[in-house]
């Protein structure tokens, strides 16, 4: 059983004033971080960065570590586009694929055992689709399964991701992580301040 994992890192970082995907933290990038804590997540085969804004920029600037950029020409339209453009470019890479693991470039904090708790709670049958939560709170990752990703895939009229698993998940669960970096959503200056998180901004700006 393979799972992909998709990093959505294509948005303009508008509130952040600076490409999320090429701000350092602890010596690497947002997105080169994730990437790479992936990589270190038994059961996570493809690794898949979807890019928008800046794309070039990006690329040029982030250690991939044999993770693939794709780069979303409509990500404009919002990150259920892109999440869409990375599931493509995830089945084209591995058609057999069981489940995507979902993540979010503002969230370089998650560890690689928050990742991988999602992939065992999958293997154990909890759900074909299932959230992280932290104290209670639903954040990411989000792990979805094959089976639910078809029908996201096919159905056009779906315009967030929110909406796919109210109308298509036939058994959404919630997967209690200790990692607090579930709920934390570094995608602004005053969210960095708040948690004394030191952040380079130089080689984005």
């Amino acid at each position: 059983m393979t799972v992909a994992a998709i990093v959505l890192a294509a948005g303009a970082s508008s509130r952040m004033g600076s490409p999320k995907p090429l701000l350092e933290i602890r010596g690497e990038t947002f997105l080169g971080r994730i990437l790479r804590t992936l990589a270190a997540v038994d059961g996570v085969g493809v690794r898949l960065a979807v890019l928008g804004h800046q794309s070039a920029r990006v690329r040029r600037g982030v250690r991939f570590g044999g993770a693939h950029p794709v780069t979303c020409r409509a990500w404009r339209r919002g990150m259920l586009a892109s999440l869409r453009c990375g599931l493509l470019a995830a089945l084209q890479e591995d058609p057999g694929l069981a489940a995507v693991l979902v993540c979010h470039v503002d969230q370089p904090l998650l560890r690689a055992g928050t990742h991988a708790r999602l992939l065992r709670a999958f293997r154990d049958g909890r759900g074909d689709v299932l959230i992280a939560t932290h104290l209670g709170r639903r954040g990411h990752p989000v792990l979805l399964s094959r089976a639910f990703l078809d029908r996201l895939v096919a159905d056009h009229r779906i315009e967030s991701l929110a909406e796919a698993i109210a109308v298509h998940a036939t058994g959404p669960g919630e997967v209690a992580c200790r990692d607090a970096a579930v709920t934390q959503n570094l995608n602004t200056r005053k969210a960095l301040a708040s948690l004394g998180v030191q952040v380079t901004f130089g080689a984005a700006g």
